[in-house]
């Protein structure tokens, strides 16, 4: 009467090429979030312990995947290069600081380009104009739109149905 469910689970995402910037992030991301761990447990008061474990899980969390797909492609484990211990509360590990890319004479690598992005900003103040001719006050709200972080133009805008004026 007793019916058994198995779950299976797949070690990661289906295989795709890593290629050798992606492996290069991947260290890098895992160097910068462990590097200031080992001053901050020598530093450590009793306190702080709780603080210490949330940035331990933090990290953690933060570089599992990275881990993971190294290990995939080195076909071990991606290790440290150094352990500092403290007694009571952890340890902190020091991973290899990945070697820096010369885009000049390393022709894999792509020289990123500028980011293309454009986006909009509403402005949440209501400012008022007072017409010439009419003598009214008109209120509106300020639509900026900005392209590669540069302002191109202010819309105004009514700040109820966001109809240009």
């Amino acid at each position: 009467m007793f019916k058994v469910l198995f779950i299976v689970f797949a070690f990661g995402a289906p295989e795709q090429e890593y290629d050798a910037v992606q492996r290069y992030n991947d260290s890098l991301l895992i160097y910068n979030t462990y590097q200031g761990q080992a001053q901050m447990l020598k530093s450590m008061k009793e306190t702080d312990r709780q603080a210490w474990y949330k940035r331990e899980a933090y990290a953690d969390s933060l570089t599992a995947c990275a881990k993971m797909r190294l290990k995939r492609y080195n076909h071990e484990s991606y290790k440290p290069n150094d352990v500092f211990e403290s007694q009571g509360f952890g340890i902190s590990y020091l991973y290899p600081r990945p070697s820096t890319i010369d885009y000049e004479t390393a022709p894999a690598f792509a020289k990123a380009s500028a980011p293309n992005y454009r986006f909009i900003v509403y402005d949440k103040q209501t400012h008022f104009q007072i017409t010439e001719n009419l003598g009214k006050v008109i209120p509106y709200i300020k639509k900026l739109i900005f392209d590669k972080g540069r302002l191109l133009y202010i819309e105004k805008l009514n700040p109820v149905t966001f109809e240009k004026l």
